[in-house]
Formats: C-alpha cells, structure tokens, sequence
C-alpha cells in the first residue's frame, strides 16, 4: 500500500512527487512493518524449534534456529542483497557462500 501511494514512474495518486520529504517517509515507513513482523516470525520460529529439541538428533551440518542464529542469518542474508544490488549480480552468488561458510549444507545452500 505505501509503494501505491508512493507513486511509479507516472506519479503517485496522492501526489507526493520522488525526492520529497513525503516520499522519503513513505519510504522509510517500510521499515517498522518488516521489523515488525520479522520479530514475530523470529519467534515463532525459536518456540517451533523449542518444541522439537526435545529428543530431536542434530545433524551436523543442520541450523539450529536459537537467538542468535534467528538475528545472524536475516542480517547476512540483507547484507547479501545489498552487495548483490551494489554490483548488479544475483543474490546467490554472495549468499551461497556466505551460507556455505556458516555451516549450512551444500545442497541446501545450492537450494537457496
């Protein structure tokens, strides 16, 4: 909705023009959503792996989504489409190896 508002390349139906202070606020008013709700997935994701820890084997190459883990990945992952966007490449080829070097498996990396 606020990308709607924000306008294309023909204006925006609210007439906000790009490079106003509008424009840049509705911008950046992104942000607190994808927060938002990267924090509620964080946590879901930490009480599912709670839940199954309990008699689960780890396989060693496997993520174990803890605090830590829940903040390191979604941060190199964002690194990762910044430098792909800088240099005109393909995500995956900085995210695979950043994955790689993690410890997630080949195949999954790969899969990624």
């Amino acid at each position: 909705i606020l990308t709607i508002l924000k306008g294309s390349g023909r204006g925006s139906i609210v007439g906000v023009t790009c490079g106003s202070l509008g424009f840049w606020l509705l911008t950046w008013a992104t942000l607190p959503w994808v927060l938002g709700f990267g924090m509620i997935f964080r946590d879901i994701l930490i009480n599912e792996h709670l839940e199954n820890e309990d008699g689960h084997d780890y396989h060693c190459e496997e993520i174990r989504w803890n605090a830590v883990n829940t903040i390191r990945y979604p941060l190199l992952c964002s690194l990762a489409g910044v430098l792909a966007g800088l240099f005109g490449v393909g995500g995956g080829i900085i995210k695979g190896p950043l994955m790689l070097e993690l410890g997630v498996e080949p195949q999954v990396a790969g899969a990624t």
